[in-house]
């Protein structure tokens, strides 16, 4: 593996860190703060599921990244770029969630401290989602030719084999969809 793909393939996991230690210190401040946020079975619970799925979805980026890499998948890359997104827009909807919610219990003051933590979260999401995409042009030129020593130049079997890579990416992101029902 090109060195470029080893600095690259620490990137993932320097973001889920990131992403994981704020989220945990994100939702911890929220729990000392906020008394009786699993009391009852209300739309209180949606707040900690909120964390929940982007600590897991800054697990499985990892897992989806390191994994496009090591195969030389494009196709996994560039899934990987659009899960990115969904979790950037996960931030982004969690933010206005949690906003709402803390001014309905009164607690302004606890959204006002945590603001900053959910912006920055969102921000280092949408950063690596910026960088991964404009190196994943560099991927699929490299990739491009792993592919046709691969499968050679004939166009049926290059889309079947693209076709197969994209059901294999598909089949990985259901285990994301499948953990994100399993929590709520």
């Amino acid at each position: 593996m090109p060195l470029t793909n080893k600095l690259f393939c620490w990137l993932a996991p320097i973001q889920a860190a990131a992403i994981i230690g704020l989220e945990t210190a994100i939702f911890v401040y929220v729990l000392r703060n906020v008394a009786g946020v699993f009391n009852s079975w209300s739309s209180d619970k949606g707040v900690a599921i909120y964390f929940l799925l982007l600590v897991i979805a800054a697990i499985y980026g990892v897992f989806l990244l390191v994994g496009g890499l090591m195969n030389g998948d494009t196709i996994q890359i560039l899934g990987f770029c659009a899960f990115n997104l969904f979790a950037m827009s996960l931030g982004i909807f969690r933010y206005f969630q949690i906003k709402e919610w803390l001014f309905e219990e009164l607690k302004d003051g606890v959204f006002y401290a945590i603001r900053s933590q959910m912006i920055a979260s969102v921000c280092v999401m949408g950063g690596v989602t910026v960088v991964y995409g404009v190196m994943s042009y560099f991927w699929y030129t490299e990739f491009g030719w792993e592919i046709y020593k691969r499968v050679g130049a004939d166009m049926k079997i290059r889309q079947m084999y693209i076709n197969y890579r994209a059901l294999v990416l598909l089949l990985k992101m259901d285990f994301f969809v499948f953990a994100g029902f399993a929590v709520t």
